[in-house]
């Protein structure tokens, strides 16, 4: 079991920066996003609702999932029980914007991925 994040091609990493701005300006969303990296280095994430959701109905990728972090929600995948971290979204709709599932769309077919690491100050 492994915890990977997106990368995009300019070497940035919409998790991390996500996270970071997380730390500055909401700490009970940053103890959320702790609490679920652990549960996924525990393994103990269930992939069910109504914390986590699979994507099917919007998207073709069988792997894809959202998870409820307070008013924002993460798209991750989950295969070969390895988790990939691609972007969040704030939640202003019930239903997922179709800009957020396009951007999703473009992350996962871009396929770049580095390992998570733990940032200083976390």
């Amino acid at each position: 079991m492994a915890i990977f994040v997106y990368e995009d091609k300019r070497a940035k990493i919409p998790f991390y920066e996500w996270r970071n701005k997380m730390n500055a300006k909401e700490p009970s969303i940053a103890h959320k996003i702790d609490d679920m990296i652990a549960m996924m280095q525990n393994k103990t994430l269930p992939l069910e609702r109504p914390r986590v959701k699979r994507m099917l109905a919007r998207l073709p990728y069988r792997d894809l999932f959202k998870i409820r972090l307070g008013k924002y929600r993460l798209f991750f995948l989950f295969k070969d029980d390895d988790y990939y971290l691609l972007h969040a979204f704030r939640k202003s709709s019930q239903r997922t914007p179709e800009k957020e599932c396009r951007l999703v769309a473009r992350e996962i077919e871009a396929n770049h991925y580095t390992t998570y690491h733990e940032q200083k100050g976390d």
